[in-house]
């Protein structure tokens, strides 16, 4: 079995997944599997997930996407065995098509007509600003993933958090008959508008 150790003075090496799995010294297909398995789980996904919005609501299954994937991304912090891993991202995979799939659409149906194209083009931008976030965090705070992960869970749970208190999207309500809390969503979102006679 090949052993190495990592040079951590040097700026190119990074203390990562790679690094505490001990990928270097294991066939390519055990880092390969990683990835593969989170694919798998968002094509599984892709296959319940946005219908369940459609039958039970955009928040309650972007909610509880956020819920489930604070865990497992906690728990990747700690795995050290790649089997667990492969199955945690798996499941994080799902999760990943719920929070995009369902948090999108509610957004966009809680978004005036107006704002929605310009809302949407600011959320692509800030997805794919997160490489460039993790390349800063790299060059300018530390070579260490677990500090940037510890936050990512703070900020996954925060949101969970926050998400759970805002309301369900008075479009689907109305499209699927539900009047009386389309009403109640949209006095909500009056009262948090600070609009009055409504």
């Amino acid at each position: 079995v090949a052993h190495y150790e990592v040079d951590y003075e040097e700026k190119a090496n990074l203390y990562n997944l790679y690094t505490w799995l001990k990928l270097g010294c294991k066939p390519k297909k055990a880092t390969a599997l990683i990835v593969m398995a989170v694919f798998a789980g968002s094509a599984i996904g892709c296959l319940f997930m946005p219908r369940l919005g459609d039958l039970l609501g955009r928040k309650p299954v972007f909610c509880w996407s956020l819920a489930l994937q604070a865990p497992l991304l906690a728990f990747f912090l700690y795995i050290y065995n790649l089997k667990i891993l492969y199955i945690g991202c798996f499941f994080f995979g799902i999760c990943v098509v719920g929070r995009m799939s369902c948090g999108f659409l509610l957004m966009m149906e809680l978004v005036p007509t107006a704002n929605q194209a310009a809302v949407g083009a600011a959320l692509m931008v800030a997805e794919g600003s997160v490489q460039i976030i993790w390349t800063v965090y790299f060059l300018v705070i530390s070579q260490n993933s677990r500090y940037f992960l510890v936050l990512i869970v703070a900020l996954n749970v925060i949101t969970g958090i926050l998400c759970f208190l805002t309301t369900e999207s008075p479009r689907y309500l109305y499209s699927t008959n539900q009047f009386e809390r389309c009403e109640e969503a949209l006095m909500k979102i009056a009262r948090w508008n600070g609009a009055t006679n409504y």
